[in-house]
């Protein structure tokens, strides 16, 4: 009778800890939901950083063409001061001379 008691109870127990091991096991479905939004949340997290990275393109490149055309002035404007500079010592060189002869 105490041996029969006893197994009844462990039977009772194992009967609980199954029951609980069911609860905690994931059924397909709720894998397949797991695995959804395990997959919404990188393609957000991905689309995030795609935008981020294009934002980070567009503003580089913008600073880019500033750079360029800045660039492009600044040569205008040297070769500009290079051409009067060189007229002004062909003056002074014909004055220079003009002057010893």
């Amino acid at each position: 009778q105490l041996m029969l008691t006893e197994l009844h109870g462990e039977l009772l127990d194992k009967t609980r800890e199954v029951e609980e091991l069911k609860l905690t096991e994931l059924s397909p479905q709720k894998l397949e939901l797991i695995k959804l939004q395990v997959q919404e949340e990188l393609e957000t997290l991905m689309r995030e950083r795609y935008h981020k990275l294009e934002e980070d393109a567009e503003k580089y490149r913008a600073e880019y063409n500033k750079l360029r055309y800045e660039l492009a002035f600044l040569k205008s404007e040297y070769d500009h001061q290079k051409e009067e500079h060189e007229r002004f010592l062909d003056e002074h060189r014909i004055k220079y001379e003009a002057e010893i002869l």
